[in-house]
């Protein structure tokens, strides 16, 4: 099966749709039918389908990328944060166990899980240290520009929200790449059923036949 590319289906169809027309005025009283009994009203509510789920993607489609892009923004100053932290560990609380649970930077481009628990780590260390009795440090900790753990949390839970709706948005395309193919399928099967339709009903010297879609 060649390639459907959804756009020149339609197109393809709609064209069908005109000619079928002509070849129903044709045959008068006895229209054109396909399998099961599959007429140009079909034809025309699939095509129709099919054009409203087109029209319909940009927005999905534009919906993913900017979710993606988003949840990858976010991912930055969270990294960021996590430098100053380690900063701020390592000068003020150097001597401290503390220092030796510090998390390392994760990989931009790794799982949700992976990238997400370095920042877990991150809140819990920092947590326990705005609550320990240390010499010579007064809790809490706070990074630049008061920095706070509230505002770290907040930033966390801004991340998880956008890799939810990522996830969301990915489903929501999925399906719809999903229904869109098969509209597309399904109507180009309707076009070849039709090519048929027409050998069996016109005579070889109708010019409808020649122009059949």
């Amino acid at each position: 099966m060649p390639t459907l590319i959804p756009s020149e289906i339609l197109n393809l169809a709609k064209s069908c749709a005109i000619h079928w027309g002509k070849v129903n005025a044709t045959l008068g009283t006895m229209p054109l039918t396909l399998r099961q009994g599959y007429n140009l009203a079909g034809f025309s509510t699939d095509i129709t389908a099919l054009e409203q789920r087109l029209a319909q993607m940009p927005a999905i489609e534009n919906a993913y990328g900017i979710a993606l892009a988003e949840r990858d923004a976010g991912k930055a100053p969270l990294k960021a944060r996590l430098k100053q932290f380690r900063a701020a560990v390592q000068n003020k609380l150097g001597d401290s166990a503390f220092a030796t649970e510090l998390p390392t930077q994760p990989f931009a481009t790794g799982s949700e899980a992976t990238f997400l628990k370095a920042f877990d780590d991150m809140a819990d260390l920092w947590a326990r240290i705005n609550s320990a009795t240390l010499a010579g440090f007064t809790p809490p900790l706070t990074l630049g520009k008061g920095y706070t753990l509230a505002n770290f949390r907040a930033d966390l839970t801004a991340q998880r929200a956008a890799y939810d709706k990522t996830r969301q948005t990915i489903a929501d395309t999925t399906l719809a790449r999903k229904a869109r193919d098969t509209q597309t399928k399904a109507v180009w099967e309707r076009i070849k059923q039709y090519r048929n339709g027409c050998i069996e009903v016109l005579d070889d010297t109708d010019e409808l036949l020649a122009t059949a879609p």
